[in-house]
């Protein structure tokens, strides 16, 4: 009989007193990174116009082997911008394992003629960031509109599987009968993995392409 290297949970031996770090090690195979889906309002962000902020409703996310719960919409404040040129921020769900703390902010991006994004953190300090939503902010914007808000919001999957995706619209409204199949023409908002690998926008773009064997996720 041979013991393996490490294993736990257990209440004696080398199970035992398991560490953060060690859980972070084990449960990472739970789920990958993202909103826990069909939980409560799924941490929806949005603008209503109501000033210089968004708001984020319930939900539930996991990040790096840490779950957390929002148990009501909350409120995040916006900067204001007055630099004469227009902005882009970043509302994010951050695991900051120094301070053992899962909390929300806004990255706060840099004024341009042309903005990005902030980038999200990816574990420096112990501290990881996943993306919500971004917020345009235009120069002296008093409030932020619906219109300001993009969804950036991923999904957490079973653990092992890649964490790819697509997201793809239509801008138009299209009139679908009562029992016949439509052929949809979408157009690609945004991806975390190569551009074009699920979607195509100048081929077949009623179609959605699975790259290579295995389960896929969709959701409508």
């Amino acid at each position: 009989m041979v013991a393996f290297t490490d294993y736990g949970p257990f209440d004696a031996g080398v199970g035992a007193n398991r560490t953060e770090s060690w859980w972070r090690d084990y449960a990472r195979n739970f789920l990958t990174d993202g909103v826990l889906n069909g939980e409560q309002n799924e941490l929806e962000t949005f603008g209503d116009s109501t000033g210089l902020q968004v708001k984020v409703r319930s939900g539930r996310i996991f990040i790096r082997s840490h779950w957390a719960r929002l148990a009501s919409e909350t409120t995040l404040a916006i900067d204001s911008n007055t630099s004469g040129n227009p902005r882009i921020d970043r509302v994010v769900a951050r695991v900051d394992a120094s301070n053992n703390i899962v909390e929300l902010d806004v990255l706060k991006g840099t004024p341009a003629g042309s903005p990005t994004a902030p980038a999200v953190a990816t574990g420096a300090g112990d501290v990881w960031e996943v993306s919500l939503a971004q917020v345009a902010v235009a120069n002296s914007a008093s409030t932020i509109t619906a219109a300001n808000v993009t969804d950036e919001r991923i999904y957490a999957m079973p653990g092992g599987a890649p964490n790819l995706a697509t997201r793809v619209y239509r801008a138009t409204a299209l009139a679908c009968a009562n029992d016949t199949l439509t052929d949809l023409a979408l157009g690609t908002l945004d991806w975390t993995d190569l551009p074009g690998r699920f979607h195509s926008t100048s081929t077949n773009t009623d179609r959605l392409l699975a790259p290579f064997s295995g389960r896929y996720a969709l959701h409508v």
